[in-house]
């Protein structure tokens, strides 16, 4: 068989491996369409994927990234690159095995320098430079498209690791201000009412136990993502960039040099590249289907957090000890203010017959924020003519006898109210006044609505860039693998085509 013949069967082996990588790259998108398809109606709590820890079972769980199965079922997506990568490993080791065996038993399969190339086989020839040129362009191509993926995956990735972290930052601002006023209140009542001072105190404890939990949450997360994320841009960087290089390398060494040793040397470590080009095509499957997962995941939390696997791991409040918190403040204000409004009701009893309600006015009522037991849900509402409660101290000022003030004239100018008291009444009307004031806070760190805003813009605004970024990381990659394939097989056949035969520098045809 010539050389001819024996390089046309390579080229038509190489055509047909390029064909079946073209099949599998219709396979493999029409998987992660159906994938895709099954995330977005049935949302994350009906995933439905092999399990290779349950002898690929199928994993029928929802967004976990707490449970090995849900990380297994999701990277086992991957397993088409990985799978082609290893098969290509195999073939390389295979074929390099074949030819050390070879040349131990002293034959060479190169012995196209005892045969004579004709003029018939020139066409061949200039087909074959066109090819390698042509895929050598859709590999240049390819890669400047996975650099450009790569480059946006990564910013991409970092928006939404902000807006995340960023929940987390809001959180921790409020819970370090509710501590504050709370800090301050306790201060305040402690010479008078010990008992709600200590609880208080118990409650600002709780609030920095929360505070350090989303402290450590925060750091973990921007750990573990800046590190995943800049590992596998640099991968890609580092891969595709080395391709680059070789691509001029094995055509230099092809065409220029002719140093048939070097040009080995260069086709064995593209022959590497491609394998890990494939593993990186997988390990993109399995990031782009992990966000789709994640988006899925945050979508479903915005519309019900307390389904959502998500609730135990976001910056969030647990929600029976915030409620509890919230119902005990409420009714702690709401008995307060029903106490004020019942002493000033006997007080304007009182006071009616000697005519001494100017200051309180006869329809004397503090506004009450709360509602009745059992929930004491926070209205702020007021009616006409209710004073607020932080106005209290005010007026009780002009009916307070101070210690500088004779009894007679107290009682002449109807002072009836001591100083302690009054400081009493002041001490505990500032603090509940402080504590409405951070009141709407508690509320948001309850309903973790720091959380479910970031999370609502990332769902809105920053997921369809974000998986569409991937999407073309994964595609340009899978391209590129399959360019490389296909190039790497007519590397081969070009080697061997040319092997022994005389050329002259920069030129395609060898010597007559």
């Amino acid at each position: 068989m010539s050389v001819s013949e024996k390089a046309s069967i390579v080229f038509l082996l190489s055509l047909a491996f390029f064909s079946n990588l073209a099949f599998s790259l219709r396979d493999v998108i029409l998987l992660e369409a159906e994938a895709a398809k099954k995330i977005e109606v049935h949302g994350q709590g009906n995933i439905n994927r092999p399990d290779p820890l349950r002898h690929l079972k199928h994993y029928h769980g929802g967004y976990d990234i707490r449970d090995k199965h849900y990380w297994a079922s999701a990277a086992f997506t991957g397993v088409h690159g990985c799978a082609v990568a290893g098969v290509w490993v195999l073939c390389g080791a295979g074929f390099g095995l074949f030819l050390l065996v070879k040349k131990t038993r002293g034959s060479s399969l190169g012995r196209a320098s005892s045969i004579r190339v004709t003029a018939a086989s020139n066409p061949w020839i200039l087909a074959t430079f066109s090819t390698i040129i042509l895929l050598t362009l859709f590999a240049i191509v390819a890669s400047s498209l996975a650099l450009a993926a790569n480059r946006s995956s990564l910013h991409r990735t970092n928006l939404v690791k902000k807006s995340i972290i960023g929940a987390g930052i809001d959180a921790r601002r409020t819970i370090r201000k509710v501590i504050r006023a709370m800090t301050q209140m306790q201060d305040l009542l402690l010479p008078f009412d010990n008992r709600e001072a200590v609880e208080l105190n118990i409650t600002t404890h709780q609030l920095g136990k929360e505070s350090r939990a989303i402290q450590q949450f925060i750091e973990k997360t921007d750990y573990f993502i800046d590190l995943a994320n800049r590992s596998l841009y640099t991968a890609h960087l580092v891969v595709v960039l080395a391709d680059l290089v070789l691509l001029l390398a094995a055509i230099v060494s092809h065409f220029l040099t002719r140093f048939i040793t070097g040009c080995f040397r260069v086709i064995i470590i593209c022959w590497v590249i491609t394998a890990l080009y494939w593993a990186i095509t997988g390990f993109d499957f399995f990031f782009h289907s992990f966000a789709e997962d994640t988006c899925s995941a945050f979508g479903d939390f915005v519309k019900n957090p307390d389904s959502s696997s998500l609730s135990s791991i976001l910056p969030c409040f647990n929600s029976t000890y915030a409620n509890q918190v919230l119902v005990q403040i409420g009714s702690t204000v709401y008995n307060f203010v029903q106490q004020i409004n019942m002493k000033v009701a006997e007080l304007l009893h009182v006071l009616a017959p000697n005519k001494q309600i100017d200051v309180l006015g006869e329809n004397f009522r503090v506004c009450q924020p709360f509602s009745g037991p059992p929930d004491y849900a926070y209205t702020s509402n007021c009616s006409e003519g209710e004073i607020q409660i932080s106005q209290v101290p005010r007026i009780l000022t002009m009916l307070t006898c101070y210690k500088n003030q004779s009894p007679e004239d107290c009682a002449r100018d109807g002072k009836f109210l001591s100083e302690g008291a009054y400081n009493i009444t002041w001490s505990i009307s500032k603090s509940i006044s402080d504590l409405l004031g951070i009141y709407p806070d508690l509320q948001n760190l309850s309903e973790c609505y720091f959380v479910k805003d970031r999370l609502r813009y990332v769902v809105s605004h920053q997921c369809r860039p974000f998986r569409s970024s991937i999407r073309k990381l994964w595609a340009s990659m899978l391209s590129l693998s399959i360019f490389m394939a296909a190039l790497v097989l007519l590397w081969v056949a070009k080697a061997y085509q040319d092997r022994g035969r005389p050329f002259s520098i920069c030129s395609i045809f060898p010597q007559s």
